[in-house]
């Protein structure tokens, strides 16, 4: 599939992303992205999700939230 995605973008305009939250399913991606990195060349960017730029923004954040899961700021959240 990694083969595919390559013919379609130029060198260079393509990476594979690697995240890391401690999530099992994470370590295992990171761990064969190294490989296949390495094997076709491909660059390797580390991201982290971002949800908002200043602190100031998190009420915000959470009230769209709440918009998405038809819930209210008071609920508890997982």
């Amino acid at each position: 599939m990694l083969q595919q995605y390559l013919t379609y973008w130029a060198r260079g305009n393509f990476y594979l992303e690697v995240m890391d939250h401690g999530i099992s399913d994470q370590i295992k991606v990171k761990g064969s992205f190294l490989l296949l990195g390495r094997e076709f060349d491909v660059p390797l960017v580390r991201t982290n999700d971002v949800h908002y730029l200043k602190k100031e923004h998190a009420k915000s954040h959470d009230l769209m939230l709440c918009i998405q899961d038809h819930s209210t700021v008071d609920e508890v959240k997982d």
